[in-house]
């Protein structure tokens, strides 16, 4: 299982107290790349499947599949509606429902 963990950061940044939000289980082999989450709370994580979605509670709601292991995920565009995923040899592009919001 990939495990998604969370830290509370002190005023210096230093991490502490850790704790699993979340858990994934690719069917491919490959490490968990990076990590985003959208204005809902939900979080994006690179795998060897591609991308799986996460709830703020931490339970599986899907996965964006890739032909090859995903490697990096960013949110993109004037209205932040676009999800970007590299690949080793590719960059896809799909424009979501929910989306980042800049704060």
């Amino acid at each position: 299982y990939n495990r998604v963990v969370s830290y509370e950061l002190d005023k210096r940044g230093v991490p502490s107290n850790p704790r699993v939000v979340g858990m994934y289980r690719p069917k491919k082999e490959g490490p968990l790349g990076d990590l985003r989450s959208d204005s809902k709370g939900n979080v994006y994580c690179a795998n060897g499947d591609g991308v799986a979605v996460l709830s703020p509670d931490g339970e599986f709601i899907g996965l964006i599949p890739t032909p090859e292991p995903a490697t990096g995920i960013s949110w993109g565009r004037a209205d932040g509606k676009w999800l970007f995923i590299t690949t080793k040899t590719a960059l896809y592009r799909l424009q979501t429902k929910i989306g980042w919001k800049r704060t």
